[in-house]
């Protein structure tokens, strides 16, 4: 056959799918593990564990250096540790063996999903690959949460504070907020980009993402996201990898657009939908994507100033609004009822620190929180909601001292890696997943924490500079 032909192309698309199957195998199965109620029970723990395992030996045979580069980072050191550690404390554990070895491996298999992934991305093609599924699984993701606020429909929208919110296939609503502000950089990426098509399908899932974020009313996700919008207005460049009116206009795609999304829901007026039209058709017209010096800058000290207080103002306005939509009465049904401005996470953390104190260095064993808690606590939950105060109960001030190493390293991972825009597209994903860390349990989410861990691997690969690390 004639070099070139067909067949030639026919060959040339053999090795270039060998290089993605890996990976996408992997996104496919978090993917799956995540629709699966977020990933919650022993068939997405096993099945996650089973397939990360996997990953890390091919990762340990095709990428040795990379593997040995990401395998040292301390945050995926503490992890591993973290494994280590509740398996062995299965051995005074009060709880079943059955479980509780699942939970034990579960932050194994996370750092397995960080080494695969960030060896799979010092290449651009599967570094795109894994920005692309960010942000079609959080539109998709993100719609089906609002199918299901419209309809009421449970498990797709669920009662939280006495009010519906939407879930989506994950099944809760921080976590589904998450996932929101983890594409938000993505898909103002997208936003920018020179293909209609996808500049207004970005666009739209941005506003997306902005009413999901919006109407789950978590305050913990819609401070991340006010704050990264904050610094893509002041430093868009480094942040967006734009310029400042490229920054303003995804800002307002985000918080106006999204908003107008949450009033149409809430109030089921059209006429805000076509508001929201309007916005979008308006914010395109604003800032085209347009590369290189040729748009005037604000003046670098008060106009960034000026511009930081602005979009705060905005943002708090934003948050205010979004929030009023759904502080209308209120009651004691669904998941969680109200329960104070902190939903009773105080007085729970400090139950938990007694039972700590019980047994400080090594815990109580793995998976037996909820065990060893109940008789302290004057309405018994399964789980801490700080997994720092967890690990504490579990496996003691180890324990606690691992999982902080976990989230301080992961944010000064994301802090040495604060001039790259590469990085930038990974960094509100680990920072935001931090952040929950502290205020929920969504880290028993297996398929919403392991989203977490492929934002954690894809910023490991990138330096400084945004460029590939050499190993």
């Amino acid at each position: 056959m004639p070099e070139g032909g067909s067949g030639g192309r026919l060959t040339e698309g053999v090795p270039r799918l060998r290089r993605v199957a890996p990976t996408v195998a992997l996104l496919l199965l978090v993917s799956g593990v995540a629709v699966a109620e977020g990933g919650f029970g022993d068939t997405a723990y096993f099945a996650l564990i089973l397939g990360s395992g996997m990953a890390l030996l091919f990762a340990s045979f095709r990428h040795p250096e990379p593997f040995l580069h990401a395998l040292a980072k301390p945050p995926v050191v503490a992890l591993g540790c973290l494994s280590v550690l509740g398996t062995i404390s299965l051995l005074w554990s009060p709880s079943s063996w059955d479980s509780a070895i699942l939970h034990a491996l579960l932050p194994g298999a996370l750092a397995c999903i960080a080494i695969f992934i960030s060896c799979a991305c010092r290449g651009d093609e599967q570094r795109l690959l894994v920005e692309s599924w960010l942000a079609v699984l959080a539109t998709i993701f993100g719609l089906s949460g609002l199918v299901g606020l419209a309809l009421e429909q449970d498990p797709l929208a669920i009662i939280l504070g006495g009010h519906w919110r939407p879930a989506g296939f994950i099944e809760y609503s921080p976590a589904l907020a998450f996932l929101q502000v983890a594409a938000m950089p993505v898909l103002a990426l997208g936003a920018r980009a020179d293909g209609l098509a996808v500049r207004i399908t970005c666009v739209l899932s941005l506003s997306i993402g902005g009413s999901v974020t919006i109407l789950t009313g978590d305050r913990t996700m819609l401070l991340a996201a006010a704050s990264l919008i904050v610094c893509w207005l002041l430093w868009p460049q480094f942040s967006l990898g734009a310029n400042r009116r490229e920054a303003v206009r995804c800002a307002l795609l985000w918080g106006v657009g999204g908003l107008l999304v949450a009033l149409t829901l809430r109030s089921s007026v059209p006429v805000a939908a076509l508001l929201t039209l309007a916005v979008v058709a308006a914010a395109d017209q604003y800032a085209c994507p347009v590369r290189g010096p040729g748009l005037p800058s604000v003046p670098k000290l008060s106009g960034r100033l000026r511009n930081g207080l602005a979009v705060a103002a905005v943002m708090l306005i934003v948050a205010a609004a979004g929030s009023a939509l759904l502080l209308e009465s209120g009651s004691s049904e669904g998941v969680q009822g109200r329960s104070g401005i902190d939903h009773g996470r105080v007085e729970l953390w400090g139950d938990s620190l007694r039972v700590a104190a019980e047994k400080p260095i090594l815990g109580h064993g793995q998976a037996s929180y909820y065990l060893v808690t109940r008789t302290e606590q004057s309405s018994p939950v399964r789980f801490a909601h700080n997994m720092v105060v967890e690990s504490a109960v579990e496996t003691g001030l180890v324990g606690a001292l691992l999982f902080i190493l976990v989230l301080a390293g992961s944010t000064w991972l994301a802090w040495q890696r604060r001039f790259s825009p590469q990085a930038w597209l990974f960094t509100p994903g680990v920072l935001a997943f931090v952040l929950l860390a502290l205020v929920d349990w969504t880290w028993y989410l297996s398929g919403v924490s392991a989203i977490w861990a492929v934002c954690l691997g894809a910023l490991i690969a990138t330096d400084e500079s945004g460029s590939s690390d050499s190993g």
